[in-house]
């Protein structure tokens, strides 16, 4: 997918970002840098990028700047992690801590390796740490912070799934279930997990349990395709909903954001993109304040030097005109008003080189406090 970008001043450099792993790297992706060094934008809160790697930044979102965190060089801590595939996730609508997971951490002989589980604070301070057998992914840690929720793949090679599991914090396992899917989110305020099941279906855990409580279908009318991605509002109350249409020989993967009522009603279309393309919108986050969601859109994969993929842009977009949608584009003159394109630091970890870019980070970013 191409764009023709009008801009007075304008630099473009190709930039090849070494694969971040499972989750999809930045390699092969035209990155688009812009002179601007400055935004001011009537939001507030931070950005938390979930990627594969050593440290951690968060970036500011009334201006984009990266703001470092200290002693997350993981890599080169020794005695904390021997070794080790890096992955950081936050708590939900939280900025006191957040979980660093390591695969491969440890070996126990040459079948088994052990992931190790370490939660830190934005100090840097290590408060708590567990160890696992086998690899590990999308460690969450519950909003009340006495939890973690992860996939375990026991059976290396297996296509039958991975373990949801849960875990307090000294390592015991409390509970697990066998799922095909590793995208779930925390209930913000009841402690449940929430997971797509079957393309239509959200499926609601007891709270602090794999045990299943209840589901409910997506309606035929007024909502197309599978569910992809989803996030839920602060309050609990709503979900928005990334639903991809079916693709074919002819078709390529589109996807729109929809916004519901977390019992599945009031559904309605929250973003697209303008009528004469087609879209992809993915990793959606509200806002703290619950008056936002992030969403990117335009992320395609790189197929090698001469076919640079595209890394996607930022838009913020307001989620309380419950009769609206919105309308997505690097053009200003196609996209809607109401929404705010956003613009990251090139170098988020060097305070001293603040430049803004258009290109959005591998990853999803979390909003935090």
């Amino acid at each position: 997918m191409f764009y023709i970008i009008h801009m007075l001043t304008i630099m473009i450099l190709l930039v090849l970002v070494s694969c971040g792993g499972g989750g999809g790297g930045d390699d092969d992706i035209l990155l688009e840098e812009t002179d601007e060094t400055e935004q001011n934008l009537s939001v507030s809160g931070y950005l938390f990028p979930e990627k594969n790697g050593s440290g951690l930044f968060l970036i500011d979102a009334s201006n984009g700047i990266g703001v470092p965190i200290p002693n997350t060089n993981w890599d080169s801590q020794s005695d904390t992690f021997p070794n080790g595939n890096f992955y950081k996730t936050p708590v939900d609508y939280d900025r006191s801590q957040f979980v660093v997971s390591a695969r491969g951490c440890r070996y126990y002989s040459l079948a088994v390796d052990i992931s190790c589980i370490r939660i830190q604070d934005y100090d840097g301070n290590y408060i708590g740490n567990f160890d696992l057998f086998y690899d590990v992914y999308a460690v969450r840690m519950s909003p009340d912070k006495a939890h973690v929720a992860l996939f375990r793949n026991i059976n290396p090679g297996s296509t039958d799934g991975e373990y949801l599991e849960i875990y307090n914090l000294s390592g015991d396992l409390l509970s697990d279930k066998l799922l095909e899917t590793r995208a779930f989110q925390w209930h913000p305020t009841e402690g449940r997990i929430v997971y797509p099941r079957n393309n239509r279906e959200l499926y609601f855990t007891k709270p602090y349990s794999t045990d299943g409580d209840y589901y409910f279908v997506l309606p035929d009318d007024g909502i197309d395709g599978a569910i992809y991605d989803f996030s839920i509002s602060p309050d609990g109350m709503q979900v928005v909903l990334i639903m991809t249409s079916n693709v074919t020989q002819f078709t390529s993967v589109q996807a729109k954001a929809y916004m519901m009522n977390i019992d599945g009603t009031g559904i309605r279309l929250l973003a697209d993109v303008p009528s004469n393309r087609e879209g992809y919108i993915t990793d959606p986050s509200w806002s703290p304040d619950g008056r936002w969601v992030l969403l990117k859109e335009g992320y395609s994969a790189g197929q090698d030097n001469n076919t640079p993929g595209t890394s996607g842009y930022y838009y913020i977009v307001p989620t309380e005109d419950q009769g609206k949608s919105y309308t997505l584009s690097i053009l200003a003159s196609e996209r809607s008003p109401e929404v705010i394109q956003f613009k990251r630091d090139v170098a988020p970890t060097n305070p001293e080189d603040q430049r803004l870019t258009d290109s959005a980070l591998s990853g999803k970013l979390k909003w935090i406090p």
